[in-house]
């Protein structure tokens, strides 16, 4: 891979355990694609979003830098205000959401 040597050689133990990457491809997210899987490994994380961010669509370098500032940004700031690092990257109303969702099937099931 063109990508491991680089990640041995010019990062140390610490980077590379904080290492963030950002996927640009052309179409959304689907499991099993090859550059998630392979960052999945070579981070040993089993799910997008920590390290792994994934943007589809972008090709412009500048526009690349700004969304991860701002993911990264959001993390902290969920982190400071939900202790949840992961609030600010999901919907704003998920957690509601889930909670009445499976109270309306439970009631279709009754």
């Amino acid at each position: 891979s063109i990508v491991y040597p680089w990640y041995k050689q010019l990062l140390n133990e610490t980077e590379r355990e904080t290492v963030k990457v950002l996927i640009l491809a052309p179409k959304a997210a689907r499991d099993g694609t090859v550059e998630k899987l392979y960052f999945y490994g070579l981070f040993n994380e089993y799910y997008e979003g920590e390290r792994i961010i994934y943007a589809e669509s972008i090709f412009d370098e500048e526009i690349a830098i700004n969304i991860l500032d701002s993911w990264i940004l959001d993390t902290y700031a969920a982190d400071a205000f939900f202790d949840d690092p992961t609030q600010l990257h999901r919907d704003v109303m998920a957690n509601e959401a889930m909670v009445y969702v499976k109270k309306m099937f439970k009631t279709i099931k009754n």
